[in-house]
């Protein structure tokens, strides 16, 4: 899960980086077995969010992650 209001598009982008890393964790009692995950993200702008969703869900436990974007941002 996300944890508070999405980082300033304004910011540098190891400030919006350091942001997403602080934001983004597993919920309390989530356990994630060893299997292939298939993230869902619905919009795609620096590609950050995916990038740490997928280190928090392999250091977890998941085997691999495989993102899907639904729209890219310009």
């Amino acid at each position: 899960e996300a944890v508070g209001p999405a980082p300033d598009p304004s910011l540098s982008a190891a400030a919006r980086a350091r942001a997403l890393a602080a934001r983004i964790r597993l919920r309390d009692g989530i356990t994630v077995p060893d299997v292939a995950v298939l993230l869902v993200d619905d919009t795609w702008r620096s590609g950050w969010t995916a990038t740490f969703a997928t280190a928090v869900l392999r250091e977890a436990g998941a085997r691999s992650v495989t993102p899907l974007v639904l729209h890219q941002l310009p």
